[in-house]
């Protein structure tokens, strides 16, 4: 998918999404223009080997984030997220994990065409593994002064909040992770009461689905507005398509995207303990200008492309690779925008001019396996 535009999303898909790459694998999109879409790009559903690059997204609707989001619905893993230019970026968790996506040469700009900032740059939410963010530039000098531009293991999108922290890899589970509670009455009808066993239920909360007899059968608890599952302490009051067991049947209980409410320290950088590769990203906040200490490469170097043998044609006269963290240089908002094809053509209207020469060829076997190495 090259050279295309998407404008005003009504609607579709998950979210509406500007592009949705749902259980794909393979898939080459570059060099598009997405405006006044939110998610600009999200990949879903078991989606791998993908490559999304040099591509542009932006608004100027201030109430919408525009963001490239790597993961909705689960589990993504080896995908390529090279040298676009978006406000923002997440894995948000919300449905589950994902795992080994490689963030390389990227501006994340952290604000919109009409300069209103995002609610953060990088959200790397619950259940995220083995991300690497590489040579990437972060932010933009209007960036609030001591705001951090990450956020790493939070809970599900739209939930900046968390209760307590978690870390599978040390022994330290979820509070939901494997709930089970004990059908108390509604025995053989298809309404009931369980108790809760072990989990953290709380009001609102929308169980999803209940598992019994060593899990050979299960059911999908109803929430239709007049039988969601209400809970009161420890007791959910449910009701099923079906029939339930008998009372005293013990579930395993699938909490749903509003549980595992704990902060997932395994999403952390590696500086912090976590699975996370930060290196060579060149950050713009005010915080702290330039690449930090502890993201030094040391005697490694950068590569110019992960999928790409040599600069392309359609980049014209602009230099390849487009984001040099090791030499951002000084550039206005504008000018940075244009140093992409897609960003250069939202810009002028055209492409850039050619420079006669260019042409590298796509890498056509992608060894996915070092997606998440330093450089």
């Amino acid at each position: 998918m090259r050279h295309c535009y998407a404008q005003g999303g009504t609607g579709g898909g998950t979210n509406g999404a500007g592009f949705l790459v749902n259980s794909v694998s393979g898939s080459l999109i570059e060099d598009n223009i997405i405006f006044e879409v939110f998610p600009a790009f999200e990949i879903n559903e078991g989606s791998c080997g993908n490559v999304v690059a040099y591509n542009f997204s932006d608004t100027n609707n201030s109430s919408i984030q525009v963001n490239l989001n790597t993961n909705h619905g689960p589990h993504n893993s080896h995908n390529l997220v090279e040298g676009n230019i978006v406000p923002s970026l997440n894995s948000d968790g919300y449905f589950g994990s994902a795992s080994e996506t490689l963030i390389f040469r990227n501006w994340l700009m952290a604000s919109n065409a009409s300069k209103t900032i995002q609610l953060y740059v990088v959200g790397l939410n619950r259940f995220t593994r083995k991300y690497a963010m590489i040579g990437n530039l972060v932010a933009n000098d209007s960036w609030p002064s001591g705001a951090y531009p990450y956020s790493f293991g939070n809970p599900n999108i739209g939930n900046g909040d968390f209760t307590g922290t978690s870390k599978i890899s040390a022994g330290d589970f979820p509070v939901d992770w494997k709930a089970t509670a004990t059908l108390t009455s509604g025995g053989g009808t298809s309404a009931g009461v369980m108790t809760m066993n072990s989990g953290d239920p709380h009001t609102g909360q929308h169980f999803i689905k209940i598992y019994w007899n060593s899990d050979t059968q299960s059911a999908e608890l109803l929430s239709d507005g007049v039988s969601t599952p209400a809970v009161s302490g420890s007791t959910v009051t449910f009701a099923i398509g079906g029939t339930l067991p008998t009372n005293g049947t013990v579930f395993n209980v699938w909490t749903g995207a509003e549980g595992f409410q704990e902060q997932d320290q395994d999403c952390f950088s590696e500086q912090n303990g976590g699975t996370t590769i930060l290196k060579a990203n060149y950050n713009f906040t005010p915080v702290a200008v330039g690449i930090p200490a502890n993201e030094g490469l040391g005697g490694d170097t950068l590569p110019d492309s992960f999928y790409r043998s040599s600069k392309p044609t359609f980049f014209g006269n602009l230099t390849w690779p487009a984001h040099n963290p090791l030499a951002p240089g000084s550039l206005t908002h504008a000018q940075r925008v244009q140093t992409i094809p897609a960003g250069y053509r939202y810009i002028n209207g055209v492409d850039p001019p050619p420079d006669g020469g260019g042409g590298g060829s796509i890498i056509q076997t992608l060894n996915v396996t070092n997606l998440r190495v330093s450089p």
